[in-house]
């Protein structure tokens, strides 16, 4: 600024000694001298540089008086101001153009303010440093929060587009735009940067078994190049934090997108992955691909998969794993399942000992819960309930099973009053037993589930002997939930003309719904449902048990309900994993809120609802969800639960076909 002040100094001087006048031009500086010859100044700048820096220079000079006096000629008279050179007297020389000279000083004011503001933002931002953190266990680094730096940038980029659309920045214009492309480019590479360590992320854990590793070779050796550059950029970042120097440390934008690119088709190639592997083990579509790849990647320490076995299992708490064996499981109220053959973890090939693949073990637990269960069932039918029965699925199912075939005895022999008052006795019995002080809390959970059955069950009795029924066949005891020993002795599930097979799944001993004539409506007509080839749906205000009636009915039917939660920010994505693992696995599931769910998304579930039916109703083996064939499992089954509480406009906006798919409880 030295050099531009003497500059228009010089100017200044010249211009009063020799009594010049002053007249603007927009590219250049003109003096008249008084014979009217007109000189250009020339100077090693550019005339029009000249005029800017005299403007400035002399708005500088009439602000201090001081200097003023010192630097022009005496005959001026100044008068004291403050912030302005509005009062100064001039002499007569000059009179005729101080108007223009007072805005060619307003307009180098502004300018300079500009200038000052851009610099202020430059120096600030050479004090603003990334905040690095470690990458979980590993010597790596990553930058812990961007979002206060991209705020910062958002908001200079803001002021400097209001300081590029000032009418003063003509002679700072290139200074403008250089800040302003310097700002949208590290912008630019710090939401590459965030994709970049957000993949790098979800990748690097995965990418650090080696057994994921050599099962994708391709994508491992694209992340493993990608996985170098990123983590020398972390290091030098973690070595200077400094903002304006780390965006900018050798790698090109282009270079950036490039990586990211790469990490985009590695995580194609991961999805591919995925989805074969949900594929070959149904249950895993029910897991995110986040806790998918961790459950993957953790294939030599089945411990750490316990916590997410309950996504796949209902009633699976824990693993009874010893030397590499698994010989039976835990439920969540410590009840033990008992396999009858072990489940090796490892195998051992040419004298190679290996961990076999997740899904291959989780087969063989899974069909080790059904073997187990049924052999425990049909030991109880042999020995007619004598010996103790271990699992309290089974005991509960037995009690239902003697209290159907009791009841048809009792209404051919016509002696329901008998049968009624033993089961009033044996309430009474098991009510002792819970007030017990010396009863365990598990044995009082345990009997509490058949003391829930039995009143049901006694109600039921005192029902048909107030209408005297005399025939199995009459409404009033079709319309019950009844159990029955059909082929090979396995258990079915009545009611009306509804018959569903016993689904074995495994549920441990959780609490059952207290039985109403009303939950009993619900399960005649979802039933009712089931056997039309439909969904069923409950419709009521919260809080009144819709879903807990589902899921209470699945328990009756032994099939796992899984639970899933609508609202208006799930994608098409989400529901057609669901479906998909509904249909190949054969479970059921019950989705709440369904009217929170968008209307484009509903118009996809409509798709998929009907293709799944339509199936079922074919006896096919496959169903077609989302170009994609998938294993169908006949015995799977959909619920909906409706809020009445949406206005008349939202209801009636579900589409037609949907709603031919569902019935409504009332």
């Amino acid at each position: 600024f030295f050099f531009k002040q003497k500059t228009a100094y010089e100017i200044a001087q010249r211009l009063v000694g020799s009594e010049m006048c002053i007249r603007d031009r927009y590219m250049g500086m003109t003096l008249e001298l008084n014979n009217q010859q007109r000189l250009h100044l020339k100077t090693s700048k550019t005339l029009s540089q000249c005029s800017h820096q005299f403007m400035i220079c002399a708005t500088l000079l009439c602000k201090s008086d001081i200097g003023m006096r010192q630097k022009l000629r005496p005959e001026l008279k100044f008068q004291r101001t403050d912030k302005s050179i509005q009062r100064i007297s001039w002499p007569e020389a000059l009179k005729n153009t101080r108007t223009r000279q007072m805005k060619k000083s307003d307009y180098a004011s502004k300018e300079k303010g500009l200038s000052l503001e851009i610099e202020k933002m430059r120096k600030e931002w050479m004090l603003v440093k990334f905040e690095m953190k470690p990458y979980l266990d590993t010597p790596y680094f990553v930058v812990s929060s961007l979002t206060q730096v991209i705020d910062r940038l958002e908001e200079n980029i803001a002021r400097t587009l209001v300081i590029a659309g000032s009418p003063y920045t003509k002679y700072i214009e290139n200074e403008i735009q250089s800040w302003k492309g310097f700002l949208l480019r590290a912008l630019d590479i710090i939401e590459i940067w965030m994709k970049i360590q957000k993949n790098w992320e979800y990748l690097h854990p995965m990418f650090a078994s080696k057994e994921l590793a050599l099962q994708l070779p391709k994508e491992a050796t694209q992340f493993e190049a990608i996985n170098e550059m990123w983590t020398t950029i972390m290091t030098n970042c973690k070595s200077n934090p400094s903002v304006m120097e780390a965006l900018f440390q050798g790698k090109q934008y282009e270079a950036y997108l490039k990586a990211n690119a790469q990490l985009e088709m590695t995580l194609k190639g991961i999805c591919d992955y995925l989805e074969k592997k949900r594929l070959e083990f149904p249950r895993f579509f029910f897991f995110s691909n986040d806790d998918l790849i961790f459950f993957l990647s953790r294939e030599k320490e089945p411990f750490s998969l316990e916590p997410y076995l309950h996504k796949c299992f209902e009633g699976i708490a824990k693993l009874d794993l010893l030397d590499n064996s698994i010989r039976g499981i835990y439920s969540d109220n410590e009840e033990y399942v008992k396999f009858e053959n072990t489940i090796p973890v490892t195998e051992t090939i040419e004298e190679t000992k290996l961990y076999r693949k997740v899904e291959d073990w989780l087969k063989d637990i899974e069909a080790g819960i059904y073997q187990t269960l049924q052999e425990c069932y049909i030991k109880t039918l042999a020995t007619k309930g004598q010996e103790v029965i271990q699992l309290q699925q089974i005991k509960q199912l037995h009690n239902q099973l003697e209290w159907s075939k009791g009841t048809e005895q009792a209404i051919e022999a016509k002696d329901l009053k008998r049968l009624s008052d033993s089961y009033k006795e044996k309430i009474q019995e098991m009510a002792l037993i819970v007030k017990a002080n010396e009863t365990e809390m598990k044995q009082k959970e345990e009997i509490g589930n058949i003391i829930i059955l039995n009143i049901r069950n006694k109600e039921v009795l005192d029902n048909l002997q107030e209408n005297e029924i005399q025939s199995v066949n009459c409404f009033e005891w079709q319309a019950e939930l009844r159990y029955y020993s059909i082929d090979k002795n396995l258990p079915e599930g009545r009611m009306m003309n509804c018959a569903r097979k016993y689904g074995f799944d495994y549920l441990s001993n959780n609490s059952r719904l207290i039985i109403t004539p009303l939950t009993c409506r619900c399960y005649r007509i979802l039933l009712t449902a089931l056997n039309a080839f439909c969904g069923g749906s409950a419709e009521g205000p919260p809080g009144v048990g819709k879903t807990e009636t589902v899921k209470d009915l699945g328990k009756a039917i032994g099939k796992c309900c899984i639970i899933f939660s609508g609202s208006s920010v799930l994608k098409v994505d989400s529901f057609t994993r669901l479906f998909k693992g509904i249909a190949s696995s054969g479970m059921w599931v019950c989705i709440d809120e369904f009217n929170k769910i968008d209307l484009e998304v509903l118009s996809v579930i409509s798709q998929y609802v009907q293709c799944i039916f339509e199936a079922i109703k074919s006896a096919n083996r496959t169903v077609d969800i989302q170009d994609s064939t998938t294993y169908l499992k006949c015995e799977c089954g959909i619920f909906i639960t409706y809020n009445p509480a949406r206005s008349l406009s939202e209801k009636e906006s579900i589409p037609e076909n949907l709603k031919v798919q569902f019935g409504l409880l009332l």
